[in-house]
């Protein structure tokens, strides 16, 4: 462990409960987010995004979608 994380995880454990739970919730979403763009940004993740594209290019063209939004 760097220690620049150490000092953070330290400073954390003085605070009150509630906090280091909101912390902790904000560390894993961003934790998440990173997995999910390590994902996405992968060349098979951009290869399967290119055929969702396409796929709904073609859907388009067929015209088997609606205009709508969400919780319409």
């Amino acid at each position: 462990m760097v220690e620049d994380l150490r000092r953070a995880i330290e400073h954390a454990q003085q605070m009150p409960d509630e906090a280091q739970r909101q912390l902790a919730e904000q560390i894993e979403a961003w934790l998440q987010e990173r997995e999910w763009d390590r994902i996405v940004e992968s060349p098979d993740g951009q290869a399967r995004l290119a055929r969702l594209v396409e796929e709904g290019r073609e859907e388009i063209a067929r015209g088997d979608v609606e205009e709508g939004g969400f919780g319409d």
